[in-house]
């Protein structure tokens, strides 16, 4: 699997010390996981790479991949149609990747 979205190549935008949060926030938001791609990146921090090259490891979560399933199935309809799920507030938000 490749870098669909170009989040590898993004991630020089949140790569500092105060950026963690929203670095971990992107990892959320990605399909897949390229390791050679992450090895060869030398933006990143070692824990950073470290961090991306755990998730690589594994599948991605129910959750995650429901949530992605989801977001291609009903794109920018999800905003508007996920309060007619009968959903707890928490995974509505969640499938908003609404984190306030």
């Amino acid at each position: 699997m490749g870098d669909p979205d170009g989040m590898l190549n993004s991630l020089h935008n949140v790569i500092s010390d105060n950026c963690d949060s929203i670095f971990f926030l992107l990892l959320e938001t990605c399909e897949s996981f390229d390791p050679c791609m992450i090895r060869r990146n030398n933006v990143m921090s070692p824990e950073q790479k470290t961090a991306l090259l755990e998730l690589a490891k594994y599948p991605l979560s129910l959750k995650r991949q429901v949530r992605l399933y989801l977001r291609k199935l009903l794109g920018a309809k999800l905003m508007y149609t996920v309060a007619d799920f009968d959903l707890p507030k928490c995974l509505a938000k969640y499938l908003l990747f609404d984190y306030s």
